[in-house]
């Protein structure tokens, strides 16, 4: 068999060339397919052990919090008592909408015992705020600054939050006004009270978030 070079080879028609060619293209071909055949198999592997070792640490990460809580769990239980027993103390400082009325009742007859006539002494519509309402309740006299000191004072020790708002106080013309002497004044505001949600209470109590409210 005579010795054929490379260059003298027919690449346009490979299969005139001689037996020894032929085996080294069939070889190289083999190995070419071989190598794309390893590298999508192995590459997906590859990608997939990839996966798996992010799961895993992310697993790990979730475990290690977990396990951090769990051993903090009985503190976290505790302190939950502790914050509902200051909800409970702080919920006794603002009525329910059955208390409302009573506790309107009570003011006016603070005032009235504080020597104090109303002009004007009307609850208003109640107003949505977050996660309560406002039931204001429209306030006008004219008396005396001490009568209204001492009605005030006795605002402050009701056992439900009642706040005087939109306050102006002027004194009196008693020029215009012989009805009153010195030291009368003009007392202009909105008494609110607040009363919370008792479905957000409840969620809140629970562990839940609390429901949205409608406006």
């Amino acid at each position: 068999m005579s010795f054929v070079s490379p260059s003298q080879l027919d690449f346009n028609n490979p299969g005139t060339w001689p037996f020894v060619y032929k085996v080294v293209l069939w070889v190289v071909m083999v190995a070419i397919i071989l190598g794309f055949a390893y590298k999508a198999k192995f590459e997906g592997m590859h990608q997939q052990e990839d996966a798996n070792k992010k799961t895993i640490e992310d697993k790990l990460k979730t475990y290690q919090t977990n396990y951090r809580y769990q051993i903090a769990l009985d503190q976290y239980l505790a302190r939950k008592k502790e914050l509902i027993a200051i909800l409970h103390d702080h919920l006794e400082l603002l009525p329910d909408k059955n208390r409302v009325a009573k506790l309107i009742d009570d003011v006016y007859a603070s005032g009235t015992d504080s020597d104090i006539s109303f002009r004007e002494y009307k609850p208003a519509n109640y107003v949505k705020s977050g996660d309560f309402d406002i039931a204001p309740v429209s306030l006008k006299t004219t008396t005396y600054f001490t009568n209204f000191s001492q009605f005030a004072q006795k605002l402050v020790e009701l056992e439900q939050i009642m706040n005087i708002a939109d306050f102006s106080m002027s004194v009196v013309d008693t020029s215009k006004n012989d009805m009153f002497g010195d030291n009368a004044v003009a007392v202009d505001g909105t008494l609110r009270t607040y009363m919370y949600d008792p479905d957000v209470i409840k969620a809140l109590m629970e562990g839940e978030m609390p429901p949205a409210r409608k406006k």
